[in-house]
């Protein structure tokens, strides 16, 4: 019997460990899901819902790769890193759920495909609880989502080079750049025996939360003597050992136009192998950076556009939830949940939406490069080839529907802040900022009518050649948009569309960085636009727009408030503003159509026009050409107190093609 008693107690013994691992094991195992971050998950009432999870820890581009092609559920960017983690090869698409906490570093992506495809039934989840998070790729778009669902709730999203980064701004400090002997790398990423002459490029310090970097874009072509280094529109990384964890063999340099690696010191100017402090550095090169972002034809077959965006949407549910404060909410800076393109080529932009739902509510902004932030524009560089024209827009919307209820501001240059040709926007409580440093037409009616099954069916017979004229804050060609502000007060609105732009009447716009922009008749470009609602001939699909409680201001000579020549514009409780006296209008509606219900239809509902700071002018519209006196007699463009077509409240021209209304409802027009 005691014989039997002690091995009751032996097993009970062993059972009680066995139960203590499992217990432990268990313990972990729920860890792992549960427990140590803390994330705002917002609905449309932004109410939080909490979840906690303990990260998965990587400094590298293969532990990222390795995390997510291996299915972990969340994954930290490393306190240890030093640099970007640089993450090459094919783009991934998500196999399960994932959520990343940028954790105030930066990932980069070093091909023209985006970093990572979301497919349907998977969700991605973006967060920095450090804040200073960055996604950036300069050679291409930096996130796809087809069919899956994509939750931000912190972090900037930038697509194409950033203006910080380009040669002719930083070369005027020698050491960013200095010719040495490389080793060649092959496309499988080893160092080969080769060595070669060519540009080493340093790494530069940081001066705010972005990591150290030694990317550069070439604007210019590196060349010393008669040998050409490296060609104008190169964009160029570099990744230094140490900064990261990354081992370079695991690099995919295959897409590269050339690959090589060289030694930095420990400030990360380029030096010997021999020096004491010496570390590695690779770079990799990707010819033809801005070039590949427009439309291009190559060896007699046409290659379209490949819209890069910031984020691209193509099906499926995208929610953007990144506020200034809020229950549980972190500080966030104020380039948190914002979203920029630099590519400035049309067919670019922050937003591409073709179908899915997409949701902001972000104190963060939209915004595509500025091109006073630029270089001077060159002799050879054209509008396909450079981003120093910034055309590209903001929202480029073709279908699906992109529901923003909070947007600090949205703001374009040459290009729209937002382009519709289907589907459907809606916006609340937004700054809409269009800056005009140049214009692409002289008149609204240099517009040619190519009907076609293709849904862009209008190009301009002056530039852009070929391409729809969309110089305006807000383009229309399809779909259903719909502004919605709250009333500030009798000119200030929550929902502000602003058109900034001085071009002296007669005289070419002139910019800094631009040098005088004229036609090749040497007429200006000097048309913009509010709004413009292009519509579609045919029957093809319709636009139409609501807007209540929107002031539009106007800014500048030959400048339309709002301009129709199809669809529906209603606007309620708003405003139009125009500073100019030469050639402006509050409302122009020219219609296109005899389709039934296609017509151009403008309703203004308690909607004020406020026009020009000095005249008037009533009576029938002189030519473009014409210069008038106070009464509206045609005098020569020297004499005393001569003018263009002073601001004119509300036109309509039913010339062409029968049809078309402008109708007021208790609004007015202010002198």
């Amino acid at each position: 019997m005691k014989r039997v008693a002690n091995n009751t107690k032996r097993t009970i013994a062993v059972s009680a460990i066995l139960l203590a691992i499992a217990l432990m094991l268990l313990s972990s195992a729920f860890a792992l899901t549960h427990a140590k971050y803390v994330t705002e998950i917002g609905d449309s009432d932004n109410t939080l819902d909490y979840e906690t999870q303990t990260p998965f820890n990587v400094g590298s581009q293969q532990e990222l790769y390795n995390a997510i092609k291996s299915g972990y559920g969340y994954v930290k960017l490393s306190e240890d890193l030093k640099g970007p983690i640089i993450m090459t090869g094919d783009a991934l698409d998500l196999k399960n759920d994932l959520t990343i906490d940028l954790n105030g570093n930066e990932i980069e992506r070093n091909n023209r495909s985006s970093l990572l495809n979301v497919p349907a039934g998977k969700t991605f989840t973006v967060i920095d609880t450090k804040g200073g998070g960055r996604l950036y790729n300069p050679i291409g778009s930096v996130l796809t989502v087809s069919g899956g669902d994509l939750n931000v709730y912190g972090g900037m999203f930038e697509s194409g080079p950033r203006p910080t980064e380009y040669y002719t701004t930083l070369k005027t400090e020698s050491e960013y750049v200095q010719l040495g002997t490389v080793t060649l790398v092959d496309t499988n990423g080893i160092a080969t025996s080769a060595t070669a002459e060519m540009p080493r490029l340093a790494v530069r310090s940081a001066s705010s939360k972005a990591p150290h970097s030694g990317n550069i874009y070439f604007d210019v072509p590196f060349a010393s003597g008669s040998t050409e280094y490296i060609k104008r529109d190169t964009y160029c990384y570099v990744v230094v050992s140490g900064e990261t964890d990354d081992d370079f063999a695991t690099f995919d340099v295959s897409a590269a136009s050339f690959a090589y690696t060289y030694y930095v010191d420990g400030s990360g100017v380029p030096c010997e192998s021999t020096q004491s402090d010496a570390r590695q550095a690779m770079l990799f090169g990707y010819e033809n950076d801005i070039y590949y972002s427009s439309e291009r034809t190559e060896s007699g077959k046409t290659i379209p556009a490949p819209n890069y965006a910031a984020v691209s949407m193509m099906s499926g549910n995208l929610n953007i939830n990144v506020t200034d404060a809020g229950e549980g909410a972190l500080t966030k800076s104020r380039t948190a949940g914002s979203f920029y393109s630099y590519f400035g080529t049309w067919h670019t932009s922050c937003f591409y939406i073709t179908g899915g739902t997409m949701r902001v509510s972000t104190s963060g902004e939209l915004a595509t490069v500025n091109p006073a932030e630029l270089p001077a524009v060159l002799a050879g560089e054209t509008r396909t080839n450079s981003a120093k024209y910034g055309e590209s827009a903001c929202i480029l919307s073709t279908g699906g529907t992109l529901d923003i209820r909070k947007l600090q501001s949205a703001t374009s240059y040459n290009g729209s802040v937002i382009s519709l040709s289907d589907g459907e926007i809606i916006m609340r409580d937004a700054n809409i900022n269009k800056y005009a440093t140049i214009s692409h037409a002289d008149s609204p009616f240099d517009v040619m009518e190519i009907p076609s099954t293709d849904p862009n069916t209008s190009t301009a017979t002056e530039f852009p050649a070929g391409r729809q004229y969309r110089d305006a804050a807000i383009f229309l060609n399809g779909g259903a948009l719909t502004l919605t502000g709250s009333d500030t007060g009798t000119r200030n609105k929550s929902v502000n569309v602003t058109v900034h732009k001085n071009i002296e009447e007669g005289k070419a716009h002139y910019a800094a960085n631009l040098g005088e922009i004229t036609g090749a008749s040497g007429e200006v470009f000097q048309t913009t636009f509010g709004i413009l609602s292009r519509g579609r001939s045919g029957s093809q699909v319709r636009s139409s727009m609501i807007a209540d409680n929107i002031a539009i201001d106007m800014e500048g000579a030959h400048s339309f408030g709002v301009f129709g020549t199809r669809g529906d514009i209603t606007l309620s409780d708003g405003s139009i503003t125009l500073d100019s006296d030469s050639y402006t209008y509050g409302i122009y509606a020219v219609n296109k159509t005899e389709t039934a219900g296609r017509a151009v239809r403008i309703t203004l509902n308690n909607t004020s026009i406020y026009l020009g700071v000095e005249h008037t002018y009533e009576g029938e519209t002189p030519a473009n050409s014409e210069w008038i006196d106070a009464s509206g007699n045609a005098v020569s463009a020297g004499s005393a107190g001569a003018m263009r077509a002073a601001s004119i409240g509300v036109a309509l021209d039913s010339s062409e093609f029968k049809g078309g209304a402008v109708i007021m409802n208790n609004s007015h027009v202010y002198s």
